[in-house]
């Protein structure tokens, strides 16, 4: 079973019942966790007086992660992060883009190596605007020679079809589409959308006709 961090709520209580003189386990009962999880809880934020603060663990938790968080190598603004717009606007792939970026000898660039998810995940992370929209538009035309398309969609579904009480969930799929009649000097148009739990893809030539439909590869939140 996997662990969900504790939440504001939850924190409050534990102190709340702590105040009120509450063993571990009814806490843990209470809150529908293990005992070993509030027990970790409170041994890891006892503050100096040996007490717990719900506010006090609940910052200690943010700190942690910001800690933990590993540095992004992808980032608005730095060299890297303009050289793969420049080969999305060339129209590269980002799988294409990772291959180069692996064979890259160029001492500015010693950490320049970055996977086609950690692309995706960057272009899609942008705020709303006309270059977020530019880049999905560039990940979604294909370009001659190519023989394989790879394009991510991102959705909100209902947290009951997960057994979880989340308000929403975002879930994100990958949906390849596979063609061997690229022709040169003809644009193509890759189309995703959600489509129930799932994702679909359709790949148009210039004419707007319907060339190949993709599969699923995989879906995750």
């Amino acid at each position: 079973m996997s662990y969900h961090e504790l939440s504001a709520t939850e924190r409050a209580t534990i102190q709340i019942g702590l105040s009120n003189g509450f063993s571990q386990r009814r806490l843990a009962r209470l809150m529908n966790r293990s005992p070993s999880t509030v027990s970790r809880e409170i041994r890891r934020n006892r503050n100096a007086q040996g007490g717990y603060v719900a506010d006090d663990a609940q910052r200690s938790m943010h700190a942690r992660r910001v800690v933990c968080r590993p540095r992004k190598r992808l980032v608005p603004g730095n060299e890297l992060f303009e050289l793969v717009i420049h080969l999305l606007r060339q129209h590269y792939s980002p799988e294409q883009i990772a291959g180069k970026l692996r064979s890259m000898n160029t001492p500015s660039f010693e950490d320049a190596y970055v996977c086609r998810e950690t692309i995706y995940n960057a272009i899609y992370a942008l705020p709303a605007g006309e270059l977020r929209k530019e880049l999905i538009i560039c990940l979604r035309q294909g370009s001659p020679g190519e023989h394989s398309l790879q394009t991510r969609v991102g959705f909100e579904v209902s947290s009951s079809n997960l057994g979880r009480t989340d308000a929403e969930v975002w879930r994100t799929c990958i949906v390849q589409v596979d063609y061997d009649g690229f022709s040169a000097g003809q644009r193509y148009q890759l189309e995703a959308r959600p489509y129930g739990f799932r994702a679909m893809a359709r790949l148009r030539d210039s004419s707007g006709q319907v060339v190949a439909r993709g599969r699923l590869v995989r879906c995750g939140i």
